[in-house]
């Protein structure tokens, strides 16, 4: 190995002496192959230029990346020589070429130091932009997923809107058809209260019984009140014309009046002089008609109530289906929209990946080698400015 490096060694002083512009770029590679980095650096740093002295370290890299499998640290620490001091001793004018050495070693520096912050810029910004695209992929899909949740619940909350419209429509159809019934029944039995109270009122003319009519002697001996004077049988007659009709009346229909309640008028009945029994017994009737009428005329408004409550719920519930349903339907479109920008940020993302995790691949083998390589140079610099401060003493 040494006789090897003597003859590379004085192969390239031979060029560097013969006045050829460059040295072969085998003759480069085999100086970084066959001694160590540092030791060929020292060697021929006073006398090549900086562009062939950057292609020993690029070769020196290279093999570096070629090796990266099978070296470990210690094969790297190997390429500065233990005994750099006696590399020192056998480079021979060192010291007076240190300063044109050091501004050669700046440069390479100053070259390897930008290439190594390019590098390292540029696999942050890789790194960024991968996690910047997983980001934006986990907010795509977290998005996706509440569109997808509103869908649902849109869709279940269309669904129970439309139970219950279908619900409410079967209960408005029932109250209807309760108070189509009622108004037909209530209104035969309004229409015979009506006509059994008109008959009340006309035997009530009939017998003269009114209020505010004065009582005769006759009248007050009977302890009632006294038809006109002078009525006829024609008038008594008709009486019990009317009797008879509202006996019929409360016979034949669901009157409030009683049959028996008309059989006892017409047994307190006698001639015009009539008693208060016979007022009480016709109020009597009237105070049913008109209790009847009362519980008819409620109960048909309590359920006309109740069907206009029930219409209310079932438009309620219509509405809220139609509601609902575009609310779903907007939903749908949102999630398919989403859908499409999460598959959009997956490709990004895997793609910023991919190439991230390419580039990084080159960076852990490529990156070490170099910061190595600046290691070697400034190491060598310290050691020389020590020895040469040394042989100055």
């Amino acid at each position: 190995m040494i006789v090897s490096a003597a003859l590379m060694m004085a192969m390239c002083v031979a060029v560097i002496l013969s006045g050829t512009s460059s040295p072969p770029r085998t003759a480069l590679v085999g100086i970084a192959q066959d001694m160590p980095l540092a030791d060929s650096l020292i060697h021929a740093a006073a006398e090549l230029p900086v562009e062939h002295l950057s292609a020993v370290l690029q070769s020196w890299q290279d093999q570096q990346v070629s090796d990266f499998d099978s070296q470990d640290s210690q094969e790297m620490l190997a390429a500065i020589p233990s005994n750099i001091e006696t590399v020192l001793e056998d480079s021979g004018k060192l010291c007076a070429k240190k300063d044109i050495i050091f501004q050669k070693f700046n440069e390479l520096l100053t070259k390897l130091g930008h290439e190594q912050e390019v590098r390292n810029t540029t696999d942050k910004k890789l790194h960024d932009a991968k996690q910047a695209a997983l980001k934006a992929w986990l907010d795509g899909e977290s998005a996706y997923r509440l569109q997808k949740e509103k869908v649902k619940e849109a869709r279940q909350g269309a669904r129970y809107a439309r139970e219950m419209y279908e619900k409410w429509s079967a209960t408005v159809k029932g109250t209807q058809e309760r108070v189509d019934k009622m108004k037909a029944q209530y209104g035969k039995e309004l229409a015979d209260i009506k006509l059994e109270r008109d008959l009340i009122h006309e035997i009530l003319r009939l017998l003269g019984i009114m209020e505010a009519q004065p009582l005769d002697d006759a009248s007050k001996k009977a302890g009632g009140y006294a038809a006109k004077e002078g009525a006829s049988p024609l008038t008594l007659a008709e009486v019990k014309g009317k009797l008879s009709m509202l006996k019929r009346e409360a016979a034949n229909t669901h009157s409030p009046i009683d049959v028996s309640q008309v059989d006892s008028l017409e047994s307190k009945l006698a001639s015009f002089a009539e008693s208060d029994e016979v007022k009480k017994l016709l109020g009597a009737m009237l105070k049913a008609l008109e209790q009847r009428e009362t519980v008819i005329n409620k109960a048909l408004a309590q359920t006309k109530t109740q069907l206009k409550e029930h219409t209310e719920k079932l438009v309620s519930f219509e509405k809220q289906v139609v509601d609902l349903s575009n609310a779903a339907d907007k939903a749908k479109q949102a999630a398919d929209s989403a859908d499409l920008q999460r598959q959009k940020l997956d490709g990004t993302a895997v793609n910023a990946k991919e190439a991230y995790k390419t580039e990084h691949a080159e960076f852990v083998i490529v990156s070490p080698p170099a910061e190595r390589a600046i290691y070697i140079i400034k190491t060598i610099m310290k050691k020389v400015e020590a020895f040469c401060s040394a042989k100055t003493k």
